[in-house]
């Protein structure tokens, strides 16, 4: 009994491991036979992954080539043992790249258990990388980052790229379309313990184009040293400028100082790093006449001749007031009288402007500024591009019609400001301010952008443009304009000046800071360039477009054209043409040297100082030119009054 009891027990043992041994077998060959490929795939997957190769964005360049950003490849070099065909490596070639010896480079190499970096943030020569990207067993893990060989040259401008490769503000953001290039894919093989043995590419990443800015390095340079002095002259919390060719639209330099704000400035709504010129809003002031005077024109409700009464009806101090029927009170700087329209223009009345607009029903003068690009963007591609502000007609009070009038209750940016400009002292179209000439695809292709006047426009009749251009050279050249800080010898010179108030944020304006601003142009009969400059917060009593705006603009005029050849055409000719002559150098001469240069060459030499020992830091035309005999040669002194 107890025999066949265990007999019965054993078999049915057998029994169990037969079936758990069936079951086993079965097991095994569902995995080997119907589901093999689901388990090499995830055996695979543990041992190998995809990876995402950077592409190095396109090269930043001005319009003369010179390079303002550039993608800096810098390269990890290393070595997977278990690659195929590692084990032929001959370290001599590598030894060489690595500046290292031989005889140390392959005992490091016999050491190696895994992966191995060698060499870290290397810049390659293009043949180094072709040598080595052919040798078994090396690894080339590429790092980028954005450099600036112009240091901090427009940087605000040309924004920033994040550790991702993205732009993300200024230009490197808007044209991220076009820089930014394609990235690549590679394999990269692990063994158990998670250490990398082999980089296998796939696909090889793709550069983005290179785009070549309208902006010129040179002036840019100008520019920002420019505003800057200016803003440590006059305690102004920001300054901004900018210089186009008012013929195409191309911008040659746009800037801001200082580039980062302070932290009662940082909000959601703000942009530490935003371009100012097309995202801050500010009330122009009497730089807002010009739209005034055009829409005046242009409608002929009146001409340059027509007569108005500026006569204050109360005077106080030096400034004198109006009250309008409605009790609307009406500030000038200095009582006019009666005085035309031009006059009026010249010596910047608002009492007279704001009379002016009367005869211009709300919706004619709301439809002219909104013609002339006020109250809506430009469409320029920068982030956060503004509208501005300007309200519709039927929310006008007749007081709100006559600030307009003199660029108070209306609100702009820099960029809409000098494009409107640009279109009623040029050529009378409007066109967006460009920023960029051409860009090269990764193939060679050169591509360029749609030209700015396409789809675009007249805003004023021509016959306009001869008036507006006379009206600023009265404002610069004649007794009494408010601009004649802005004169250059020997160049012809428009423009207008502008002080504003600083709204508040609670209501009203703020007390004693002001936003002075010049908007000018060169030569005045026939513009080459254009030149904005807006001073953010001057607290000072004072402070004007006349006083602080306009000699910013002359001296950044001067300069510009003692080191550029943008004006070269520009200077004035004073004698009777009889053959062509080359310029001489008189920068860095003292004023003796100079007098004696002049005495011997038979130049003739405007504005020369009494004291021998002032320097010359400027001249029109500029050294080297080819000019007619004849030709007057104006000189900038330091260290005496010219």
């Amino acid at each position: 009994m107890t025999s066949r009891y265990a007999s019965g027990r054993f078999w049915a043992l057998c029994g169990v491991l037969a079936s758990v041994l069936l079951l086993v077998v079965l097991r095994l060959g569902w995995v080997q036979l119907v589901r093999s490929d689901h388990w090499s795939e995830r055996a695979a997957n543990r041992s190998s992954r995809i990876v995402a190769l950077p592409a190095p964005r396109g090269r930043i360049l001005d319009r003369n080539g010179a390079v303002l950003a550039v993608t800096e490849v810098r390269t990890n070099i290393g070595f997977a043992p278990g690659a195929p065909n590692a084990s032929r490596l001959d370290p001599t070639v590598l030894a060489r790249i690595l500046g290292v010896s031989t005889q140390s480079l392959r005992d490091r190499l016999a050491r190696a258990k895994g992966f191995v970096t060698l060499a870290r943030r290397v810049v390659l020569a293009p043949s180094d990388r072709d040598i080595l990207l052919r040798l078994p067993g090396v690894t080339l893990e590429d790092r980028l980052r954005r450099r600036h060989p112009h240091g901090d040259l427009a940087l605000r401008l040309l924004g920033t790229v994040s550790s991702a490769g993205e732009g993300t503000n200024g230009l490197e953001k808007a044209l991220d379309g076009l820089l930014a290039g394609q990235r690549g894919e590679e394999l990269q093989r692990f063994d158990r313990w998670e250490r990398l043995r082999a980089r296998v590419p796939l696909h090889p990443p793709r550069s983005g184009s290179d785009v070549r800015l309208t902006l010129d390095a040179k002036v840019q340079g100008i520019l920002e040293a420019e505003l800057d002095s200016a803003r440590v002259r006059t305690g102004a919390r920001h300054v901004q400028g900018i210089v186009l060719d008012p013929r195409n639209g191309e911008v040659l330099a746009l800037a801001q100082v200082p580039y980062a704000l302070d932290s009662s400035e940082v909000s959601e709504e703000t942009d530490t790093y935003r371009v100012m010129a097309a995202t801050d809003l500010f009330e122009p002031g009497s730089s807002f006449k010009l739209l005034t005077t055009a829409s005046l024109l242009s409608r002929s409700v009146c001409d340059s001749s027509t007569i108005f009464d500026g006569l204050a009806r109360e005077t106080l101090g030096r400034r004198s007031r109006k009250v309008f029927e409605d009790g609307q009170k009406i500030h000038d700087t200095h009582g006019v009288g009666i005085v035309s329209l031009r006059r009026a223009f010249t010596v910047s009345s608002n009492i007279v402007y704001a009379t002016a607009a009367e005869s211009l029903l709300k919706s004619e003068f709301y439809e002219d500024l909104r013609r002339f690009g006020i109250g809506r963007a430009l469409g320029t591609g920068l982030p956060s591009e503004e509208n501005g502000l300007l309200l519709e007609p039927d929310d006008w009070t007749t007081a709100h019609h006559r600030s307009i009038a003199y660029g108070q209750g209306v609100s702009v940016t820099l960029l809409q400001m000098s494009a409107a400009y640009a279109a009623l002292i040029g050529d009378g179209y409007l066109r967006t301010p460009q920023l960029v000439s051409s860009w090269v695809t990764p193939e060679g292709e050169k591509c360029l952008p749609p030209d700015a006047r396409r789809g675009s426009e007249r805003v004023i009749p021509p016959r306009i443009i001869p008036i507006l251009r006379d009206f600023c050279r009265s404002v610069v050249e004649e007794v009494g304009g408010t601009g004649r800080r802005a004169h250059v010898d020997g160049l012809d010179i428009g423009g207008k000046t502008g002080t504003a108030q600083v709204p508040s944020r609670t209501g009203g304006y703020l007390h004693e800071v002001f936003t002075p601003n010049f908007l000018g142009f060169v030569p005045a009969s026939d513009p080459r360039l254009l030149v904005g400059i807006v001073m953010h917060r001057v607290p000072d009593r004072y402070a004007s477009g006349g006083r602080d705006a306009a000699p910013v603009f002359a001296e950044l005029i001067r300069k510009i054209a003692a080191s550029t050849r943008y004006l070269d055409a520009a200077a004035v000719v004073e004698g009777p043409p009889t053959s062509l002559e080359t310029v001489p150098n008189l920068i860095g001469r003292s004023a003796a040297d100079v007098k004696r240069l002049a005495a011997e060459s038979g130049w003739s030499l405007g504005n020369v100082p009494a004291a021998d020992d002032a320097r010359a830091v400027g001249q029109i035309p500029r050294a080297g030119s080819r000019v007619q005999t004849g030709t007057r040669v104006r000189v900038t002194w330091t260290g005496a009054q010219s």
